[in-house]
């Protein structure tokens, strides 16, 4: 059975010809419900996190460091 009856299925943004893989920068999108500001905000060009993007930025940085172990 395919998962949702490909009712939410769209096309794939990923390069057909790019390993992801492959040391490089890669861009992380985060979204919150209802798309709340919770995890900082900018002040005078720079990211002030709160409690929340706190919280995030360890796991992020927790996941980099497993994954180059």
């Amino acid at each position: 059975m395919q998962k949702f009856n490909g009712k939410y299925r769209i096309p794939s943004n990923r390069s057909r010809y790019w390993d992801y893989s492959w040391p490089g920068h890669y861009y992380i999108t985060i979204n919150v419900a209802d798309r709340k500001c919770i995890l900082g905000q900018v002040v005078d060009r720079k990211m002030i996190l709160s409690e929340y993007g706190k919280i995030v930025d360890g796991e992020i940085k927790k996941s980099l460091n497993t994954t180059n172990a």
